[in-house]
């Protein structure tokens, strides 16, 4: 099978659900099963390249994660279509902080992510002067963007090979 056979490419379920923003770290993965088989009967889809993280119930300390991306319109080109540089910002603040609940038998993750984009749109346009001749118009329309993502996970060994995941995912459909 193709690495991107099917819609979409590659499944990723983390513990089971989709749609994970945020990645495990590589301390808290148990196992990594790749099926290539596409007729597995256990799915509800066919099996093209389905990517399963399984975490580890455990974990053995506590993790604190950050990171922060700026960009800043000093630092880019000018957009073709404008006269001028627009203004324009972008944030992103990332943060995860993950450990034990109980000794060898439930840890915890919780990660954040706030994206903050001040950018511009650019109207390009024919208009009429007030003597009714057609000009051009030109101008950069400022637009912001702001958007919060959280993820709250909770694993417990119940024996060997059974383990109860409760999870919460905000994503906003606007994302």
């Amino acid at each position: 099978t193709a690495a991107s056979a099917g819609p979409g490419g590659s499944q990723i379920f983390i513990d089971g659900f989709t749609g994970g923003r945020n990645l495990p770290t590589k301390a808290g993965i148990s196992e990594i099963v790749i099926n290539q088989n596409r007729y597995t009967a256990e799915y509800d889809r066919l099996g093209f390249n389905r990517i399963d993280i399984r975490l580890t119930p455990a974990a053995d300390a506590f993790r604190v994660e950050s990171e922060f991306f700026f960009n800043h319109q000093s630092l880019n080109a000018r957009n073709p279509f404008a006269d001028r540089r627009a203004p324009s910002q972008a944030r992103y603040f990332l943060g995860s902080v993950s450990g034990p609940l109980i000794d060898k038998r439930a840890s915890f993750f919780a990660a954040f992510q706030r994206r903050e984009t001040d950018d511009n749109a650019i109207v390009n346009a024919r208009v009429l002067n007030p003597n009714f001749n057609v000009v051009a118009f030109g101008d950069s329309v400022p637009t912001a963007h702001r958007v919060l993502y959280t993820d709250f996970r909770v694993n417990y060994a119940l024996n060997k090979n059974n383990s109860l995941v409760v999870k919460y995912q905000y994503i906003p459909l606007s994302a």
